[in-house]
């Protein structure tokens, strides 16, 4: 049985997900900036060992506490083979965006297929590029959910203004991919986006503006 506990962390607001199973192992989802607070709130208290992280993609705030998990728990974070360039260019990033404290993961894993399982947990790889190169999805069917990063999210989608920073190919690219392969989940599949609330793939794909006018 898995466990999905959220945290939301940094400048950004960023949505931290840890997805743990009955032996107290677990996964980060995109670790964002403030890392100690995410495990001193999710991690450490419930006596969880951290097995991996995952990033829905390589903006900086997604990723940017993944180098103090590389370090206390030795632990890898996974990239899509698109997005490695970007993430490692987050001390460059931060520096332009004026966000302190954010440095440059210390390993990654990339990653380009269309599943990863690491122990209990399977997820399916919903590769949809727009925002940046390298953004999926990451589809953990055991729990009828899917984390869409910057891709989805409650009534909007990702951004695809900022040349250099949102270089995945634009407005275009980033609404066909959801409605193509997003939205071929299933209607009840919960969504757990890189930032605000949750919500359902039937509910975007029903009353999503971003998306019903385009």
């Amino acid at each position: 049985m898995l466990d999905i506990r959220r945290i939301t962390v940094g400048a950004w607001q960023i949505n931290c997900y840890v997805v743990s199973d009955e032996n107290k192992r677990c996964i980060l989802i995109d670790p964002g900036e403030d890392p100690a607070g995410i495990d001193e709130e999710l991690i450490i208290p419930a006596g969880l060992t951290p097995i991996a992280m995952l990033a829905t993609h390589g903006h900086l705030d997604h990723i940017g506490g993944a180098r103090y998990f590389n370090e206390k728990y030795a632990i890898p974070l996974y990239v899509h083979a698109d997005d490695v360039q970007l993430a490692n260019h987050a001390t460059y990033w931060a520096e332009v965006l004026r966000t302190p404290g954010i440095t440059n993961p210390s390993q990654i894993v990339p990653y380009d297929s269309d599943s990863i399982t690491i122990e209990n947990f399977a997820f399916d790889i919903v590769h949809t590029p727009g925002h940046t190169a390298g953004g999926c999805c990451l589809h953990l069917k055991d729990k009828a959910s899917v984390f869409t990063g910057d891709t989805l999210f409650f009534h909007t989608i990702g951004r695809t203004d900022r040349p250099g920073l949102d270089s995945g190919g634009g407005h275009e690219v980033l609404v066909n991919a959801i409605k193509t392969r997003l939205f071929k989940l299933p209607g009840d599949t919960i969504v757990y986006p890189g930032h605000g609330i949750h919500t359902t793939i039937d509910h975007e794909r029903e009353h999503n503006p971003a998306l019903l006018f385009d």
